[in-house]
């Protein structure tokens, strides 16, 4: 007989894993901030954890979670926009709240049905490659753009054309195509990695998933599928295998370099110090910014919410927000970003020497957090969740974010 509570949970973290589908589909607009799908999906979660029972939490597991909400707190006598704070603080609290209370439970289903929740994982990727690429045929073979905005304006449709070799580029349902990109190699990691041969038809689902990363022209992503693939071939016991599958990989690779000019696209890594280049805006500028912030507020940060133009105090370039989450923890947080930074390595290397997925998608998630500004964000956040629950040798995150093994 099916336990209706596991039942539940399968169903919360089947709505989790859909809302990666659904970024942007906004539901009401709260105190000037979007409700989103995904923020539905975490208060149902946590009012059916909280009404579920056998609630018990650890003292270690109570002060993790008491500081990282207390922390954003510490520079609140100085914010100059507390609408823009409190919003972001809601949305911040939400994630915690969701991650102590319904981590080991969402855990927990993910485990006892690992093959099916697998292939969900890659499957829910698969459509977002799919819309990607139908954006792509549409945009620059009919000339349509209405697969561009389905869930409202995106900052990148509105202000950035992303035209590469006379193509405009793909961004899917996210907010730019490099972070696109990066959704594509997680679907790519998942079926590289795919030990158990949960994932069918491999051979068509690869295509996809690599038309995905060539329609999106990410420099980033197109590098990361070449060390993936390289890696993976590299990896396999049969040295034959390796050798043939490197070389036809090369092969095939420089074709497609050849033929689709993508050295242009590479040739973007030239345009890191050309001040107002996508480059220089998401690695330089939000580095200077993270000086400025430590001369003027090294202890605290500026405060969630307060970067970009909000405070103009010793800001460089054109900080209308921060292009890179890595840096971009260092401007909100200051120096005590680093006890999340801590938390988000140790959490990955603990079992990344018994579980080479661990350390994949450390890389991947970094990387993600490389492209994005959207650290706070609770779509990013519930990708980093459906990463971390996808990792299955050891049981993960029992002593980090937070430790999970007494939330009952």
């Amino acid at each position: 007989m099916v336990d209706s509570r596991d039942s539940k949970w399968k169903f919360i973290l089947s709505l989790m894993m859909i809302s990666i589908l659904f970024e942007n589909l906004t539901i009401a607009n709260i105190l000037g901030g979007a409700l989103k799908f995904h923020h539905i999906v975490a208060i149902l979660g946590i009012i059916l954890c909280v009404f579920d029972g056998k609630l018990f939490i650890n003292i270690k597991e109570f002060f993790i979670s008491f500081f990282a909400i207390l922390i954003p707190l510490l520079p609140l006598h100085r914010i100059k926009d507390s609408q823009e704070f409190f919003k972001t603080y809601l949305i911040y609290v939400l994630f915690i709240l969701f991650l102590l209370l319904c981590f080991k439970k969402l855990k927990n289903a993910f485990r006892s049905n690992y093959s099916f929740f697998y292939n969900f994982f890659v499957i829910i990727i698969e459509f977002a490659v799919l819309f990607g690429i139908l954006q792509f045929i549409f945009n620059n073979a009919f000339d349509l753009s209405s697969l561009n905005n389905i869930f409202g304006d995106l900052e990148f449709q509105k202000l950035n054309p992303g035209i590469v070799q006379g193509f405009r580029r793909a961004n899917s349902i996210y907010h730019e195509p490099s972070y696109f990109g990066w959704i594509c190699c997680l679907g790519l990691t998942l079926l590289l990695y795919d030990k158990n041969n949960f994932v069918k038809h491999k051979v068509l689902r690869y295509c996809l998933i690599l038309a995905g990363v060539a329609v999106s022209f990410s420099t980033a992503a197109y590098f990361v599928t070449v060390v993936l693939i390289i890696s993976f071939f590299f990896l396999q016991e049969n040295k034959l295998v390796t050798v043939v599958g490197m070389v036809s990989f090369l092969l095939i690779f420089l074709i497609f370099w050849n033929f689709a000019g993508i050295s242009d696209v590479f040739n973007k890594v030239y345009t890191v110090r050309s001040e107002g280049t996508s480059s220089y805006e998401r690695f330089v500028s939000p580095f200077k910014y993270v000086i400025n912030t430590f001369q003027h507020y090294p202890l605290f940060g500026r405060g969630m919410g307060q970067e970009g133009k909000i405070d103009l105090v010793g800001t460089v370039g054109r900080y209308d927000s921060v292009n890179n989450s890595i840096f971009g923890v260092f401007v909100v947080f200051g120096t005590t970003a680093l006890f999340y930074i801590v938390l988000y390595f140790r959490t990955f290397f603990k079992y990344a020497k018994n579980d080479k997925l661990s350390l994949i998608f450390l890389i991947m998630t970094f990387g993600m957090y490389l492209s994005t500004g959207a650290f706070l964000a609770f779509d990013t956040a519930i990708i980093l969740i459906a990463c971390l629950l996808t990792i299955r040798e050891e049981t993960l995150c029992y002593n980090y974010l937070p430790d999970m093994e007494g939330v009952y």
